[in-house]
């Protein structure tokens, strides 16, 4: 594994243990087999090795992730999640920088999904609209969404200062 694939799959990890920390404070219990991947992926980064089952994962994405349609929000944001997680897959089974950039991207737009449907919520009492660009602007400007893109590019210049990535799990 590369030096830029460390840094970005270190932060990936941490975007995703975040993301699954706020899923389940939105009262939603998390699978166990996407929990047991994600920490077998912190080994696998600790020690640039190791066995990562990708069929076991595979399996259990197959199963949680729904239709799209009719589903409530916390159900679309696991799915969004459990999109994040399947490009994950992608890089553990040899896709290279592309995936994990892909992963990254599946993290920024559930960030951008939650603030969207908290500005409709909050600011249009939750019916559909066609957004101006000011509303996009204000979406952009959600102190969530800010947030978790600052925390993704602190992740990575922190990673880029880890010497030593035995040690990388110690940071999670």
């Amino acid at each position: 594994m590369s030096r830029t694939e460390q840094i970005y799959l270190f932060a990936i990890l941490k975007a995703l243990d975040r993301a699954s920390a706020k899923i389940k404070a939105m009262g939603s219990r998390g699978s166990n087999k996407v929990a047991t991947f994600i920490d077998q992926v912190w080994g696998f980064l600790s020690e640039n090795s190791g066995d990562v089952n990708t069929f076991e994962i595979n399996k259990a994405l197959d199963s949680l992730v729904r239709d799209e349609q009719g589903l409530g929000p916390t159900q679309m944001i696991k799915n969004m999640y459990y999109c994040a997680i399947s490009d994950l897959v992608v890089f553990i089974e040899g896709g290279g920088m592309q995936s994990l950039e892909a992963a990254e991207g599946s993290i920024i737009e559930l960030y951008e999904h939650m603030a969207t449907q908290r500005f409709l919520l909050e600011k249009m009492d939750g019916k559909a609209v066609v957004l101006s660009p000011e509303n996009e602007s204000e979406i952009d400007n959600d102190s969530e969404y800010i947030r978790e893109r600052d925390l993704l590019a602190s992740d990575k210049l922190f990673a880029e200062n880890i010497n030593n990535w035995k040690l990388a799990k110690d940071f999670r």
